[in-house]
């Protein structure tokens, strides 16, 4: 339900109503605090870290820096950083004739927070 809810919330702005492309309701949600087995891929170091030392706090509506109590008190939570080559990758992606379950959603109608 959540998600049908968000798809309706997010078709009423007028930069979705005018995109002529697909709009994956589902990856934008999951950056709304959205359950999802999307993982992020990015080409900006800056931005990974970014996502993995922050939180989102909600009483203060923005995103702040992790600290030591926050990895007592979840310790089962870890933000991993993976880097590859972007030559192999691409190589990877572009061998696997899209059955690698890799799909570039950078390209939607919102803008980037860091651009």
């Amino acid at each position: 339900m959540r998600k049908y809810e968000f798809q309706k919330i997010v078709s009423r702005f007028k930069t979705v109503k005018e995109w002529r492309f697909d709009v994956l309701c589902r990856a934008i949600d999951q950056h709304y605090g959205s359950t999802t087995n999307w993982l992020d891929i990015t080409n900006d170091f800056e931005v990974e870290l970014f996502f993995a030392c922050c939180k989102f706090d909600e009483k203060m509506n923005s995103y702040i820096p992790l600290r030591t109590a926050d990895f007592k008190k979840e310790k089962d939570t870890y933000s991993v950083l993976f880097k590859a080559d972007s030559i192999l990758a691409d190589l990877l992606y572009g061998s696997t004739n899209d059955k690698s379950g890799v799909i570039t959603i950078g390209f939607q109608p919102f803008m980037r927070c860091h651009r």
